[in-house]
């Protein structure tokens, strides 16, 4: 078998690099901004929607995207995606969330016949929505929490209340109506993104990097999963994150985040099992990196 013993050793972002985020003052601007501050020379692009950000990866950009909320929220459609197409994870940004109600001038909770935010972002207020808004409130998706922030600006009605990041709500020009709105604490409403670039050659996993992500997929076998965990754990890797996902009739596939706790070498004989089980259909590593930031 070919070793995959390759070097992740290398700078993160090169001189000039644009990362690419979703709308200012969102969250995913705040994760970005926490590596362009570790990256001299990069710029930040800003995005509507999260198809631009794919767009500006597939043209040469890093992009940062959401994947994981500590509420147990996985994007699987970012996941997905990660899966099919040729890009690869270098870094991860893990920002704690900090929900914000905010309104225009004359604005009150009791008032309120519609919040705006991110689906995610409604989801984790749910505890808020029910006990501190009127019954019946509707609730209005945005694409992010900053866009959220911006409509309930534009409209300009005091019955509109948007749940936001604090700096959305104050670049909106919006009073700040409750200084916590999530279900969960900060520190514990931790989303996680990752920044990815174009990964055309697919040289992956990089044993020498402290994390690795893996998209595995088994044969529909008793006892399968734990066959495969015992091999990393063998291999003295602790798991960061497990999750599945049905692809099929008794089929699924497993988003297995890993950090190596032995060395290079032991993870590089890893990835080769796993590679030769016959028990694994497919398995096709996401990314490995060492770049870890956090607000």
């Amino acid at each position: 078998m070919s070793s995959t013993l390759e070097s992740s050793q290398v700078r993160v972002l090169p001189e000039g690099a644009q990362i690419h985020a979703l709308e200012e003052f969102s969250f995913s601007d705040e994760a970005a901004r926490l590596i362009h501050d570790d990256a001299p020379g990069t710029g930040i692009v800003y995005h509507d929607g999260i198809d631009g950000i794919w767009r500006g990866v597939s043209e040469g950009g890093y992009g940062v995207i959401p994947v994981e909320n500590s509420s147990g929220n996985v994007v699987w459609a970012h996941l997905d995606r990660l899966r099919r197409d040729a890009v690869r994870i270098v870094a991860e940004a893990n920002v704690k969330v900090r929900m914000v109600a905010g309104g225009v001038d004359g604005a009150r909770l009791d008032q309120a016949t519609d919040v705006h935010s991110h689906q995610k972002g409604l989801d984790q207020c749910q505890a808020f929505i029910a006990g501190r808004l009127p019954g019946g409130v509707r609730q209005h998706a945005s694409p992010n929490t900053a866009a959220a922030a911006r409509e309930v600006s534009r409209v300009g009605d005091s019955r509109h209340i948007a749940l936001s990041s604090p700096l959305a709500i104050q670049q909106y020009g919006l009073h700040e109506l409750a200084p916590h709105a999530a279900d969960l604490p900060p520190d514990e409403n931790v989303t996680q993104f990752f920044l990815i670039h174009s990964n055309p050659e697919n040289h992956l996993p990089f044993p020498d990097a402290l994390r690795h992500v893996a998209i595995i997929t088994p044969e529909n076998e008793r006892g399968v999963l734990n066959r495969i965990l015992q091999i990393v754990a063998n291999a003295r890797v602790d798991l960061a994150s497990l999750h599945s996902r049905s692809i099929g009739p008794k089929q699924y596939c497993f988003y297995v985040e890993m950090e190596r706790q032995g060395t290079a070498t032991e993870f590089d004989l890893m990835a080769q099992m796993l590679k030769a089980n016959p028990s694994i259909q497919d398995i096709k590593w996401l990314g490995s990196w060492n770049r870890h930031y956090e607000n």
